[in-house]
């Protein structure tokens, strides 16, 4: 014969269950935060990593795009700096840079 519950006895689940919510909801809690530090060093990390890149390809020119047209070759280059200090200096870097076909964004093909 099985035993029957008594009904009007209040339950100690209840209890449990709102003490086992509140550790569920402290370890989410901890969870996010863990994350979202997680996520915050990833960003100052590269934004660090940016800045020195940006600082290691500061001035160094690169070309934009070429064309022909009758004959002319034509070459767009972007000095990747602020103001140019030596023109002349910068115009021999570029012609350096086409003949060694050394631009990181572009090879200049000379098979036509």
């Amino acid at each position: 014969m099985r035993k029957q519950r008594n009904v009007d006895k209040p339950s100690l689940d209840k209890g449990n269950k709102r003490g086992n919510e509140r550790k569920r909801k402290q370890k989410q809690k901890q969870k996010a935060a863990a994350v979202l530090l997680a996520v915050l060093f990833l960003l100052c990390g590269a934004g660090r990593w940016y800045r020195q890149w940006q600082a290691d390809h500061t001035g160094m020119p690169d070309a934009v795009s070429s064309r022909m047209e009758n004959r002319e070759c034509f070459l767009d280059v972007i000095a990747n700096a602020d103001r140019i200090e030596d023109t002349e200096e910068f115009a021999r870097t570029v012609i350096q840079m086409c003949r060694e076909n050394s631009f990181r964004s572009i090879r200049l093909s000379t098979d036509l």
